[in-house]
């Protein structure tokens, strides 16, 4: 069964919304089975992630060497200020 999921970011300052896939195996016939089976996909996108499933992420100190000879030590993650 294929649905489609309005999911906010956790991490934004600003409400971000975006619509994502996902397919379940069963077609649940209550709220709990449904919820239940959204987090358990959930669990297993997450769990097989490239990266592991970092959940924090950090810079080596190489990577602060190069940042630094650039002029800017960051994360990658585009700030917006309002």
């Amino acid at each position: 069964m294929k649905l489609y999921v309005n999911v906010k970011q956790a991490r934004s300052h600003k409400n971000y919304i975006s619509k994502e896939e996902i397919y379940i195996s069963s077609r649940p016939s209550t709220l709990r089975q449904l919820i239940a089976a959204i987090v358990s996909e959930n669990i297993k996108n997450f769990n097989s992630k490239e990266n592991g499933g970092t959940i924090l992420n950090y810079l080596t100190k190489e990577q602060i060497g190069e940042k630094l000879a650039v002029g800017k030590v960051s994360f990658g993650e585009a700030y917006i200020r309002l």
